[in-house]
């Protein structure tokens, strides 16, 4: 029997998190490269829309929660 470490519903709003954050990244890269700028990582809240805001606050609380967990499990 497979012991599951992560709760199946957790574990989709993570993999969810991390897709909206990575989707965002490279969406601000695309940018970049239109506009010739080296890349950053760094996304300012206030160049997205307000539905994309709150989706972004949410998904870094969702890897917030994920990292305490695991910090917890393993005592980092």
């Amino acid at each position: 029997m497979a012991k599951e470490i992560i709760d199946p519903l957790d574990g989709g709003a993570y993999e969810e998190a991390y897709h909206f954050i990575q989707q965002t990244r490279m969406q601000q890269h695309q940018l970049q490269t239109r506009q010739n700028l080296p890349y950053s990582n760094r996304v300012d809240p206030d160049s997205l829309n307000d539905l994309d805001r709150r989706i972004l606050r949410e998904s870094l609380r969702q890897a917030q929660r994920l990292q305490s967990s695991l910090a917890l499990r393993y005592q980092l």
